[in-house]
């Protein structure tokens, strides 16, 4: 089983299983964006005078870096797994 099935399967699940895990990784980001007003409200109640305010707008972009990272990440596995199981034909 070892040596003949799960070979095979491996080949025909990876595609769409990692498909799947960057569509939810997408669908988390777009999720997490209706948190952001919450976000702000909480974050202007913790604010203190003396403390700088920061840039949303910056904090924003550090988030979709990191969102494109993963998903970076995510596809070179991907392609690494699929070339490693690939069949010579």
């Amino acid at each position: 089983m070892a040596s003949v099935i799960l070979p095979q399967a491996f080949r025909s699940v990876v595609p769409p299983m990692m498909s799947v895990f960057i569509a939810l990784l997408k669908n988390t980001t777009v999720a997490a964006g209706f948190g952001i007003a919450e976000l702000g409200a909480l974050r202007a109640s913790v604010n203190d005078a003396g403390d700088r305010p920061g840039n949303p707008m910056e904090v924003l972009l550090w988030v979709a870096l990191v969102f494109v990272l993963l998903v970076f990440v995510l596809s070179v596995v991907q392609r690494r797994l699929e070339n490693k199981w690939r069949i010579v034909r």
